[in-house]
């Protein structure tokens, strides 16, 4: 199962795309649609090595996978970088990253619904900005910050919207933080939509526009689809995911779904299109509002770039993040397993079939669900306050992050295999437990969340020990 197909994707202008492809040199292009007016803007996203529109998806459904998990942990984060005088906003902001959790799910529907691999890799530092809206980076929460969210969850604005000349100037914003334009992600999926259809003719529900400049023809045919019966089985769904209403996590087994799942996608967050009034973009502009007219901002002195690397880094912004505290910097390391166990549980849940193997799969969801809401969210909490090196000398005036750093292999090829990792992250976890509490100053806090965590991995022993053959 490969987590790193090399995508070489371009941004190129409308008539360049035309000359590039053969087809239609020199297409006019109206001015008028705002979609249109975008895309003549940043460009078509184009998968320069892609022969087929299959595999033009498939590498665009990979890209747009990178862009959910990348935004999911930041806002996490973010969110996780809150004093307890915002726990208003940071619900809200926790609350958009379950659901970008949804769609990074959908996603992965749509992967599997022709016949592409799961993919949950993402981005890990801003020199790999290849897809990003933005560059990638964990941060604390604050009104630049926030700029970039806004821009780059933000729909296509008509001149008369009021809200329109703030958010001309929150871009402009955006753009300085990140020292660079914001791109628009909406316009992915504005091509995969284009990709998903039958024919150049718009089908519903995202009308595009007649003459949007995609290239003529370039649509997945049916054949492309894998069968239904079977991506039932294997395919997540919102039930099973306990999703809320606002969650989505849409199954995909034809053409009519994919289209579907790819406008809810678009209309709640990164789509160009007119997004519902509950959408990340009104979500992140409330609180950037809030935030606006504060004399201060509400965020703990956690690091940007938080990171467990053992050598002092050239970078100075890399080396500030650096966790070098003894014990604070076990339980990042603590949490980079935690968080390898999630990635590794999700994949694991849609690999099994609903019919043949529905309580593994059930129980492997109920692990992401426990990972996702206490095990990882209790440590991203309790590492804010932590020292983030030993010369703050128990002063709390730098606390240290979680590093959401991800290993080199996310999911195994083989079953046995990811069932045998699953066993040593464990394994590791529990190493990680006894070495943090021979310490001399752990605390109660301490102790109360590492038996938990300890409990934790005891009730899934046998369960994972049931997949490994004896010998």
């Amino acid at each position: 199962m490969s987590q790193s197909t090399a995508v070489e994707l371009q941004w190129i202008k409308p008539k360049t795309q035309f000359q590039l492809i053969g087809k239609e040199v020199g297409r006019e292009v109206s001015e008028v649609d705002p979609l249109i007016r975008l895309i003549n803007e940043v460009g078509i996203p184009t998968v320069i090595n892609a022969t087929t529109p299959r595999e033009e998806a498939i590498a665009l459904l990979q890209v747009a996978a990178k862009v959910e998990h990348a935004l999911l942990v930041q806002y996490l984060y973010a969110a996780y970088s809150l004093d307890a005088i915002a726990i208003d906003e940071q619900f809200t902001i926790v609350e958009i990253a379950e659901q970008e959790m949804g769609h990074l799910l959908t996603v992965q529907n749509l992967l599997l619904s022709i016949g592409g691999s799961l993919h949950l890799d993402r981005e890990t530092q801003p020199t790999d900005r290849e897809f990003e809206p933005f560059p990638f980076v964990l941060e604390p929460l604050s009104k630049r910050s926030l700029a970039k969210y806004v821009a780059a969850e933000m729909p296509i604005l008509d001149s008369t919207d009021p809200r329109k000349p703030i958010v001309d100037r929150i871009v402009q914003e955006a753009q300085a933080a990140a020292g660079e334009r914001i791109d628009r992600v909406g316009v992915i999926y504005a091509k995969l939509y284009w990709l998903f259809q039958e024919s150049d003719t718009s089908q519903g529900p995202w009308q595009l526009p007649n003459d949007i400049p995609f290239p003529s023809g370039s649509h997945l045919n049916s054949q492309d689809f894998k069968d239904a019966t079977f991506l039932n089985t294997i395919q997540a769904d919102s039930r099973e995911w306990r999703a809320r209403r606002d969650i989505y996590v849409k199954p995909v087994t034809n053409r009519q779904q994919a289209l579907e799942a790819i406008y809810e996608i678009a209309r709640q967050g990164e789509g160009p299109i007119d997004q519902n009034n509950s959408s990340h973009f009104d979500k992140f502009l409330e609180i950037y509002q809030k935030f606006d007219n504060l004399s201060s901002q509400p965020s703990l002195d956690v690091p940007t770039f938080p990171n467990t690397s053992e050598q002092p880094q050239t970078n100075p912004s890399w080396e500030n993040g650096r966790i070098t505290h003894p014990k604070s910097r076990l339980w990042a390391k603590l949490f980079n397993c935690r968080y390898h166990i999630l990635l590794l549980s999700i994949a694991q849940s849609l690999l099994l079939s609903k019919t043949t193997d529905s309580r593994l799969r059930n129980t492997l969801i109920q692990w992401s669900f426990v990972e996702m809401m206490q095990s990882l969210r209790a440590t991203a909490i309790h590492l804010t306050t932590l020292n983030r090196t030993e010369s703050d000398n128990g002063s709390g005036s730098k606390f240290a992050g979680s590093p959401f750093e991800l290993p080199q292999e996310i999911i195994p090829e083989e079953k046995l295999q990811q069932w045998q990792l699953q066993k040593n992250l464990f394994e590791e976890t529990n190493q990680l437990i006894e070495q943090l509490q021979q310490r001399p100053d752990i605390n109660e806090e301490d102790q109360s969340l590492l038996d938990d965590l300890h409990d934790l991995n005891n009730m899934r022993t046998a369960t994972i020990d049931a997949q490994i053959p004896v010998g």
